[in-house]
């Protein structure tokens, strides 16, 4: 079974469950199943990377992604929280310094 399937089962299966948890009265449950549901709609991702300088967190990421996404080398490229965000229409990574403005590094589409 393939990972689309298996969003769209677990989507539908956390609505019955909200509907079911609605319909006899526990509303926190009910609650948090259908915002679980919104989260697998929304397809947005938190996933965090966290280590020490050149431990090859972003060849990780580059790998698990499929693409050379994020600067990987053997000075320090990425000191500071990446963003990466991936849509049907493109993909884009945003650096953070502290207390800075966010600054696209690169945009695909």
């Amino acid at each position: 079974m393939d990972m689309q399937t298996r969003r769209e089962q677990t989507i539908s299966f956390l609505d019955r469950f909200a509907d079911i948890a609605q319909s006899a009265g526990y509303y926190e449950p009910a609650s948090e199943g259908t915002a679980w549901a919104e989260q697998l709609r929304s397809s947005h991702y938190n996933v965090v990377f966290m280590g020490t300088i050149k431990n090859g967190k972003s060849t990780l990421m580059n790998a698990l992604l499929g693409e050379e996404l994020f600067p990987a080398g053997p000075i320090p490229l990425t000191p500071a929280i990446t963003r990466f965000t991936r849509s049907k229409t493109g993909a884009r990574i945003v650096w953070r310094d502290q207390g800075k403005e966010p600054r696209t590094l690169l945009s695909i589409t």
